[in-house]
């Protein structure tokens, strides 16, 4: 490969590095000057760009540099996929369309979670692991001061009157926050504002594993 600017062969341990257009830093300056215009699409240059005018004209440039097309070669070279990972890539790339091919409405991001739990065999996170989210955040919330709680919740829960009641009850083995908690009656108390009418199944499950793991009762008062 030659230098852009003196048209002179680079030397051969510099074709690997960034320096695969000019021979030295001086050639480069030189050609600079005299070149202020994108090297891939000519359009003129502002203050702070160097070469190229956009990250896209500079990575088309680099994918046509014989260097780099080499080096992506040799790194794909004898690489063979396996035929679950094949079949996994074709069911990815069912039903889409290509961005410059009418596609008139971008596919949502539920559709995308739909497609890809079907490539993957519907594989979902196992309850383990998502009581670990649960407990990784339960200790995130800990760490920042900001228990979640609601717009009436403390006034309602002073209401009850019981002394022994316990505010924002951790349930570690859960990953559970409970809004309180009455150790000598074994009880649980959540207040339940309006949001959770969308929530019912999970508060349903949720309410059930705390049922199983304490053997307590469960008080639901609703906030209006």
């Amino acid at each position: 490969m030659n230098c852009r600017n003196c048209h002179r062969k680079i030397a051969t341990h510099l074709t690997t590095s960034n320096a695969v257009r000019y021979c030295s830093e001086k050639c480069r300056r030189e050609y600079r000057k005299m070149n202020m215009c994108c090297i891939y699409c000519g359009k003129e240059l502002s203050g702070y760009q160097k070469e190229f005018c956009s990250l896209s004209c500079g990575t088309a440039y680099r994918n046509k540099l014989p260097v780099f097309r080499e080096k992506v070669s040799l790194g794909l070279l004898g690489k063979k996929l396996s035929d679950k990972h094949r079949e996994s890539l074709s069911n990815s790339h069912l039903g889409q369309k290509p961005w410059n091919k009418g596609l008139n409405e971008p596919i949502s991001v539920t559709e995308k979670r739909v497609k890809n739990r079907k490539a993957n065999g519907n594989n979902v996170c196992s309850e383990e692991t998502k009581r670990k989210i649960r407990v990784g955040m339960m200790n995130h919330l800990e760490k920042v001061g900001a228990p979640r709680v609601g717009k009436n919740e403390t006034r309602i829960l002073d209401d009850l009157g019981i002394p022994s009641l316990l505010r924002q009850h951790r349930i570690e083995a859960l990953g559970y926050i409970v809004d309180g908690y009455d150790p000598e009656a074994n009880r649980v108390f959540e207040v339940y504002e309006i949001r959770h009418k969308k929530t019912q199944n999970k508060d349903q499950q949720r309410m059930d594993e705390i049922i199983n793991h304490l053997g307590c009762d469960f008080v639901i008062i609703h906030d209006r």
